[in-house]
């Protein structure tokens, strides 16, 4: 079956990517209203445009990102601006974006270009980062106003989305229009600014269409290393402390290494760990360069956290620094590279990172809970978890494994924590496959 032209468009190697069928349907709920609501408000206004909701891993970005081009060309919407959250900016989206037609601005680009940009009447699509573009209204002077009609479509940008810069945004574009695409629970907080949804596609929906694939999920809740570590390290009241043992993590490692062959079919895929908190990153990656170092393990690993030091002259915890760099330096010696975990060099290394996995050159990255979800690749297939999630944060971190590849058959879950509630209340039975 043919796709209309509107519905199709040019990707990465000269690729021609066809919208799904649901794709479509979403694209033109929001451009019908989107000229709905151009004709219906004659007087400048902000108007909640509506709600797109994606399972993940069902091409939720790629619809936003072409939803935008599509209203780009309508006469009455002088300009279009596609929002991403920094903290999801992977190198594929940032490669992607590069290549897709009309985008003006590259994600990586300075603030510089933004005005000209939004002055230029050859250009009506601005895609660019949520906390960018913050940096660039406030330097606006007076804070004046761009009264023409413009659209702005968000990229799962609810979380970074704040009171302060919702309120900033208004100002700035007094007559403007907002619809948000994401893959999260949609709270009171989405609605109240971006109004009511237009389109959902549900995760059983997903399955059902073999649009990305079920999970096995493994519960390594070993009680007899939970009594030792609690024996040796702690009482029992200090639950904390007790996780962040070194005979815990010393033997959590063992078992990864243990099963990592087996679970990402001899590397074939890569995997991600993910932890709690940065002090656990940190006992969790020593352990591992211990292990390899001692076993002479061919393993490539590196880790990310994006509150790492920005500064030599921030006061800074010195344990922090030394850590961060320790990583870089070791990413560095395994890659040939140059990277630092002081400034942007930092924010350059973790869009390395992003390239390496999807290409399958890094087998195990260690990331901390919050940065969990910025890592996007088919290449994926198993997740390590000693962390706690709450509900609406577990589908997208599940979901960082469960996309398609031609050689992958499920995503792989390997939880050191007892999450079955969660998972039972979350996800449908259909999602999760017997081991």
């Amino acid at each position: 079956m043919s796709v209309p032209e509107d519905y199709t468009l040019e990707g990465w190697e000269g690729k021609t990517i066809r919208l799904r069928p649901y794709q479509r349907e979403a694209a033109e709920k929001v451009r019908l209203s989107a000229s709905r609501l151009s004709s219906r408000f004659a007087l400048p206004a902000v108007v909640p445009g509506g709600i797109v909701q994606f399972a993940p891993g069902t091409g939720k970005t790629l619809t936003a990102f072409r939803t935008a081009q599509l209203i780009s060309r309508r006469p009455h919407v002088n300009k279009v601006f596609f929002l991403v959250d920094r903290n999801g900016l992977d190198w594929r989206t940032v490669r992607n974006f590069a290549r897709y037609k009309n985008s003006f601005i590259d994600l990586n680009l300075g603030i510089e270009k933004l005005l000209p940009a939004i002055h230029n009447p050859e250009v009506f699509l601005i895609p660019t980062t949520l906390q960018k573009f913050e940096v660039f209204l406030h330097s606006l002077r007076d804070f004046e106003s761009i009264k023409k009609h413009s659209v702005f479509i968000y990229d799962d940008c609810e979380s970074a989305l704040t009171a302060d810069r919702k309120a900033l945004i208004s100002r700035v574009f007094p007559n403007s229009q907002h619809y948000l695409f994401t893959s999260s629970a949609i709270s009171d907080y989405a609605r109240g600014f971006f109004g009511e949804e237009l389109f959902s596609y549900t995760l059983t929906q997903a399955l059902e269409d073999r649009n990305v694939l079920p999970f096995q999920i493994e519960y390594d809740l070993n009680q007899n290393v939970r009594t030792k570590c609690r024996f040796e390290d702690v009482d029992e009241l200090n639950e904390t402390r007790a996780m962040l043992s070194p005979t815990r993590i010393h033997m959590i490692v063992r078992k990864i290494f243990g099963k990592i062959g087996q679970k990402t079919e001899d590397q074939r895929f890569g995997s991600i760990l993910a932890v709690n908190d940065e002090l656990s990153a940190m006992n969790y990656y020593v352990e591992m360069l211990r292990q390899i170092r001692k076993t002479g393990r061919d393993l490539r690993i590196a880790a990310v956290y994006d509150s790492a030091p920005k500064t030599r002259k921030a006061v800074v915890d010195r344990r922090r620094r030394d850590f961060w760099e320790l990583v870089a330096e070791d990413y560095n010696a395994q890659f040939g590279t140059s990277f630092s975990a002081i400034g942007d060099r930092f924010q350059e290394y973790i869009l390395d990172v992003s390239r390496r996995l999807a290409l399958g050159q890094i087998d195990l990255l260690l990331v901390v809970n919050p940065y969990l979800t910025s890592f996007t690749t088919a290449n994926l297939n198993t997740l390590w978890l000693d962390c706690d999630l709450a509900p609406e944060s577990l589908l997208p971190a599940f979901s960082r494994i469960n996309r398609r590849n031609t050689h992958k058959k499920t995503g792989n879950v390997v939880c050191f924590r007892d999450l079955r509630r969660v998972v039972n209340e979350v996800f449908p039975p259909e999602a999760i496959e017997k081991s």
